[in-house]
């Protein structure tokens, strides 16, 4: 089972979680989205599919480093401020992490290790 974890359950993340938690069904994907706050419109996403929910404190290190634990893929919906911290710690762990957002110069110096741990970006 692939375990995909998403962290950013804004009102600009409905879609694609929405979008992920109906594909998981058919996918056998284990979701896991973490936010400090959850928008109501995504929270209502709770009520229809099965899907661990974690408000965690971004900044806390303890519930960070937690919430990566044995996952495949992680998805960064969060501000782009966010990113560079997320990549480094998914490719510290050999997560594979995707977001929309453009790559900035500190990404980039990640790329050496990403392509040493065989992780897809």
């Amino acid at each position: 089972m692939i375990r995909i974890l998403i962290l950013g359950a804004g009102r600009s993340a409905y879609h694609v979680i929405a979008y992920l938690l109906e594909q998981s069904k058919h996918q056998h994907w284990q979701i896991r989205i973490a936010d400090q706050h959850f928008s109501s419109q995504t929270l209502a996403l709770k009520e229809r599919y099965t899907a661990e929910w974690i408000q965690v404190d971004l900044n806390s290190e303890t519930e960070w480093n937690a919430i990566f634990s044995n996952v495949h893929l992680v998805i960064s919906l969060l501000p782009p401020n966010w990113h560079t911290k997320v990549a480094q710690t998914a490719v510290s762990e050999g997560i594979h992490m995707a977001t929309a957002s453009y790559t900035s110069d500190e990404m980039r110096k990640l790329e050496p290790e990403i392509l040493k741990k065989n992780c897809f970006f």
